[in-house]
């Protein structure tokens, strides 16, 4: 999903600002889900 949106920030160039910005905060919550589950997954791995 963030590749298809970061795709779409580089290849439409008639985004509004406001679109733009919408697609970047999407980009940014897709990239803390993903984040936030890399961190799950490695914390089960190597126990503190």
């Amino acid at each position: 999903m963030m590749n298809d949106i970061h795709s779409l920030l580089i290849n439409y160039e008639d985004l509004s600002i406001d679109q733009k910005l919408e697609y970047c905060n999407s980009e940014r919550y897709y990239m803390r889900m993903y984040m936030r589950h890399a961190m799950i997954k490695i914390n089960k791995c190597i126990p503190d």
